[in-house]
């Protein structure tokens, strides 16, 4: 596991194998849009606010987060729910589900083709990431629009992660909440603020941040391996040695 998206080791029952933190660089999709006009609206009525997930990581914590954002912003927001896995007769128990916390605050999408779910979020000034089960592909999305976020962290890799891509980004610290409190007031205070949102997600198209995710060098992965496969073969007396 990279480094940065280790959070706890004591959450590993295996042994853990600590790479450095490009040692697994991204490959972007051959979807990818090679050209976006990024939406940059200044002084918007609704802010509307991007949510990249897929069914599993729908909870009552986090849609209670987000109804409490609704609820204490000064300024009215609207989500919109980009959904993996939602289709069929799932989509209705999805949508009735969200619509429980957020009611007519909340636009809930089907799994769609990927150019037309990032056409949803291309639409939105802002995203939050689901907890406790975070994003990465998401993330990479939210990037490739020039978009920027809140997540929140933890020790479990499926929440440290957003964390460890943040800071690749080199995103502020602030938009890392360690708390469901800090999660709230962080989105709101994004939300609220129009120019320092503006400014970020500017920082992050002007620099090509989303260029970080895609290099490093993978070779720490195949040398840790080999490493390991040596240790084995002494261990059992194992002749590794290949006759061509």
């Amino acid at each position: 596991v990279e480094d940065d998206y280790v959070g706890s080791p004591d959450c590993f029952s295996e042994t853990l194998l600590r790479l450095p933190k490009d040692a697994l660089p991204y490959v972007p999709s051959a979807l990818a849009p090679s050209n976006i006009e990024y939406k940059l609206r200044e002084n918007p009525e609704i802010v509307h606010i991007g949510i990249a997930s897929t069914t599993m990581k729908l909870n009552p914590y986090f849609l209670d987060a987000l109804k409490v954002i609704r609820d204490r912003a000064k300024v009215k927001v609207h989500f919109h729910f980009a959904l993996g896995q939602s289709s069929g007769i799932t989509h209705p128990y999805v949508e009735r589900f969200i619509k429980t916390y957020l009611g007519d605050s909340a636009t809930t999408y089907p799994h769609m083709p990927y150019q037309k779910y990032l056409e949803v979020l291309h639409h939105c000034d802002m995203m939050v990431n689901p907890f406790p089960f975070g994003n990465t592909n998401g993330i990479i999305d939210m990037v490739t629009l020039g978009l920027i976020g809140v997540c929140k962290t933890g020790p479990e890799v499926h929440e440290h992660i957003d964390e460890g891509l943040f800071k690749r980004l080199g995103l502020p610290e602030w938009l890392i909440a360690d708390s469901v409190d800090e999660y709230i007031e962080r989105a709101i205070r994004l939300a609220e603020n129009h120019q320092e949102r503006l400014t970020l997600r500017r920082y992050i198209i002007e620099n090509n941040r989303l260029n970080t995710l895609f290099t490093g060098d993978p070779s720490p992965l195949g040398i840790t391996l080999l490493a390991k496969l040596k240790e084995w073969a002494t261990a059992n007396n194992v002749d590794l040695s290949i006759n061509y």
